[in-house]
Formats: C-alpha cells, sequence, structure tokens
C-alpha cells in the first residue's frame, strides 16, 4: 500500500482532521497549520482514488499550498506532478489540483470527492454557492474552508451557519494555539502589528475596523423590536381595526371611520453583469422603518425583472424607485402598470446615499427581520461594507441605501398611527 509521511499534528488539527462533518470552517490565526492540515485531507481523499481540489482566491495564494503539496508527493513512486496544470496524480488515480476563484465560472463542470476554500475570507461567496457545492453533489463530497478573518464578511456569516447547522462545524484557533509556534514569534507579531490586526491576523477574532461603515453593534439593533416579513395591510382612522392589503374608502366595520393604507417605500437596485438584483421594500408610516419585503435573484431577463417589480407595487403600493443608471434607464421603458423613479447613481448621490442609511441606522431608525427570503445577504454585506466598495458585493446595501435616502426626503410620512 503506497502511503505518504507526514509531519506530525498538534492538537487542534487532529480534532479538526477527526470531526466527522461533511462541511467543516476553520478560522485560524497566521502560522496555526491550517494549510497542511487541509493539504492532509485532500490527500487522505486522493490516496483513496479520489478527485480533490484546492481553490485559493488568486493562484499566488494558492502557490504556497502547491509548493507544499509537490513537496510531499513527489517521493511516492508513481506520482505525476503536471506543472501547467498544478495537479498532481497518485498512483491509485486520484488526484488533487490547486485551482483559482478569481473567475467563478471557471470552477463548473467536473465532480468532486472533496474540496478547500483556502483563504475563504477573499472569495466572493458565488465561487462557493454557485460553482464549489453543486460540483459535490454527485460524489457527496466534502468541502473545508480555511481562512484569517477578513473583517465581517460573507466568511463571518458562513461561520455563524456553521455553527448551528447539521452536517457543518466550525472551529476557531488563534496562532498561539499551534504549540510548535515559538512565543517569542507571536510577541514579535504583537509589537509589529496595530491591535486590531494583531487580534485579526494573529488572534483569529472577527474585527471591525475603521473603514466599515457600519458597526455589528449597529446592525444588531436592527433585528430587536422587527416586526417581520408581512403583506401589505391598511387601518381604520376611526376604531383602528386593521385591514389587510390595500384598501381605501370608509370602513366596513365601523362605517364611519376612513380607511388608511400604510406608506410603504420600494427600492431596486439592478444587476450589472453578474451582480444581484435586489429589492427592498420597507413601511415607513413611521419610526423605525420596518423591512418588510425583500429579495435577491440573478440572471433573470429584464421583462422578468420589471414584472417582478409591477408585482411588488401591486401588493404594497406606495412609492416605487428602481436604479436609473446605465442599463437601469433603458430597463424603465419596459415599465406597464406603474411608472418607477429613476434613482440615477453619481458620485454625489451615491454618498447622499449611503450617508441616509449611516444616519438611519446610527439612529435606530431601521428594523429588519436577521433570516428568511435571502436577508441574510443584506447584513453579510452591511457588516463588510467600506467606502471603497469597488471590490465587494455590494447590491443589498446598494438598495437599502436607495431606501433610505428615499425616506430622509420624506417618501414615509412618519404618521404615527400605532395599532
Amino acid at each position: 500500500m503506497i502511503s505518504v509521511t507526514f509531519p506530525p499534528l498538534h492538537p487542534g488539527q487532529t480534532v479538526v482532521r477527526d470531526s466527522p462533518a461533511r462541511f467543516k470552517v476553520l478560522v485560524a490565526g497566521r502560522r496555526w497549520g491550517k494549510t497542511r492540515l487541509a493539504i492532509l485531507l485532500c490527500l487522505q481523499t486522493a490516496f483513496q482514488g479520489g478527485r480533490t481540489w484546492w481553490v485559493g482566491p488568486t493562484f499566488p495564494v494558492a502557490e504556497i499550498a502547491w509548493r507544499m503539496l509537490r513537496a510531499l508527493v513527489r517521493p511516492v513512486p508513481g506520482t505525476v506532478i503536471r506543472e501547467v496544470d498544478r495537479r498532481v496524480i497518485l498512483p491509485g488515480g486520484g488526484e488533487v489540483t490547486v485551482k483559482s476563484a478569481e473567475h467563478p465560472d471557471s470552477l463548473r463542470g467536473e465532480g468532486l470527492h472533496g474540496v478547500v476554500l483556502d483563504e475563504a475570507a477573499l472569495m466572493r461567496p458565488e465561487a462557493w454557492g454557485e460553482a464549489l457545492r453543486p460540483a459535490l453533489a454527485d460524489q457527496q463530497g466534502w468541502a473545508i474552508f480555511i481562512s484569517t478573518p477578513k473583517g465581517y464578511n460573507w466568511f463571518h456569516t458562513l461561520y455563524r451557519h456553521a455553527e448551528r447547522t447539521t452536517g457543518w462545524a466550525a472551529w476557531r484557533f488563534a496562532s498561539w494555539d499551534n504549540p510548535f509556534l515559538a512565543a517569542s514569534e507571536i510577541e514579535a507579531m504583537r509589537q509589529e502589528m496595530t491591535l486590531a490586526r494583531f487580534r485579526q491576523e494573529v488572534g483569529a477574532e472577527f474585527v471591525s475596523f475603521e473603514g466599515q461603515l457600519f458597526s455589528p453593534e449597529v446592525i444588531a439593533a436592527c433585528w430587536e423590536g422587527a416586526r417581520g416579513f408581512e403583506p401589505a395591510w391598511s387601518y381604520c382612522m376611526g376604531c383602528k381595526v386593521r385591514h389587510e392589503g390595500i384598501l381605501h374608502g370608509t370602513c366596513t366595520e365601523c362605517h364611519r371611520g376612513r380607511i388608511s393604507t400604510r406608506d410603504y417605500v420600494t427600492r431596486y437596485d439592478l444587476a450589472r453583469k453578474k451582480d444581484w438584483v435586489v429589492g427592498i421594500t420597507v413601511d415607513a408610516t413611521e419610526d423605525p422603518v420596518q423591512i418588510v419585503a425583500f429579495e435577491r435573484f440573478q440572471k433573470v431577463p429584464w421583462p422578468a425583472v420589471v414584472r417582478r417589480v409591477e408585482a411588488r407595487n401591486v401588493l404594497y403600493g406606495g412609492d416605487v424607485g428602481v436604479d436609473g443608471t446605465g442599463v437601469g434607464d433603458a430597463v424603465l421603458g419596459f415599465f406597464d402598470t406603474v411608472s418607477p423613479q429613476a434613482v440615477v447613481f453619481s458620485p454625489k448621490s451615491k454618498t447622499d446615499m449611503v450617508m441616509a442609511l449611516q444616519m438611519l441606522l446610527e439612529r435606530g431608525g431601521l428594523k429588519g427581520p436577521r433570516e428568511g427570503c435571502g436577508v441574510e445577504a443584506l447584513w453579510e454585506e452591511l457588516h463588510g461594507y467600506q467606502w471603497d466598495d469597488k471590490d465587494l458585493t455590494q447590491d443589498c446595501v446598494m438598495a437599502l441605501a436607495m431606501v433610505a435616502r428615499a425616506v430622509e426626503m420624506g417618501a414615509g410620512r412618519f404618521v404615527g398611527h400605532v395599532l
């Protein structure tokens, strides 16, 4: 039987290796040994004839694992090392291939027995959800996400998901949990880094940095007192009876009170290229405003997008607006049953919208459900959002910023009729 001798594992690595969980999320500080552990998992499967991938956010990052992998398998007789496509083929037919997630579509196609997502916090979530997760379906393959934290982005959400979901497991280890790492090295890094960087890079903590606009505490406050997703409703100004739907005229219960409809505000951020269409509706009748409807989708033809906006308008009415920048300007011509406002993004208008959102959140003026209908993506984006957002997924934040600016400009009346 062909085998390979690995360097000894320390106790933390052994715990992760021996876990029966199919999906593992490992948050670890620098030099803890996450790369070495994950290569072992790849080779264990490959020696049994399985196909595994090592996926890094870029090839330069993945190159570290490629060098370590080559060194480990080179002494094994009959092993083929293919430098061009970064693949090792073991004598039994199993293989390990090193890939990059820079272009997630390039990760589609092959069925896999296992995959490592290296420095997962630096990847776009689409690499996992759209490409790699489906590739594991045929063989019911495993996955391990290894990374040092990078603020409150999708990797933080994934870590929390793994903590509470059957079939998943999550761990967090600081660099000093590696007994093979000298204490002097830890102290040297402490002296050379800012406190925040040390906590993140060495302590493996999820840290909010100065560049991030929305603190975890402000975001968490949005969940407290949220009514949740709900259909539109109206109320009688006389007897205060609540009526489902958008109604007008005289109350059918007391026959004297005037029916008043809630003040709903809807905004849609339209997708460009491979981004997401995001639609958010809030009840802005009183303060705080409440998120009552949310949807997020992609790869839908523009006429179908228009129909979904019109359907939302049928359900809630009120103030409706869509992103009118670029392709959005052409999409506005497809509408039949509603004439939405065109919200045009410019450097100034975008700044105004994001600042309106920042002010709304910081004063506790927004409430919304923590999960359901895909709203988890909203909170994830808010955790990681920064002013320099060119490399960030920001569709949800922009949709909510459009809402915040509309409310700030008086789209919601805050009439104060609280039932």
